[in-house]
């Protein structure tokens, strides 16, 4: 639980401009949070199903249905732009944005 505080945190004020840090620190906080769950429900469903050989050729699963088969390709592959996403995202909010110069006549 700690981690994800200092995850939030570190997400949440990373940006150089004003008012998108947060904007996109809960973006990619919560794309985060949608991509661990999907593959986890993905697992899950596969391990429950005993199915998934599609997805996971060397979990030694099973092939299921084609139902099956195509939920948990779909619950997966999900996760994956969302992943991608929030990661671009934090990445941007890590950049290094230079100082304006006093002599610009903007306010610091």
């Amino acid at each position: 639980m700690i981690n994800v505080r200092y995850s939030a945190i570190a997400i949440g004020t990373s940006g150089a401009d004003p008012g998108a840090p947060h904007r996109r620190g809960r973006i990619a906080f919560w794309f985060l949070v949608y991509s661990g769950l999907a593959i986890t429900a993905a697992f899950f469903l596969a391990a429950t199903w005993g199915a998934g050989q599609s997805v996971m050729p060397l979990s030694g699963a099973p092939r299921g249905t084609a139902v099956q088969e195509a939920s948990i390709t779909a619950v997966s592959y999900s996760s994956a732009p969302t992943g991608i996403i929030a990661f671009a995202l934090i990445l941007w909010g890590l950049r290094k944005v230079p100082k304006l110069a006093a002599s610009d006549g903007a306010p610091d």
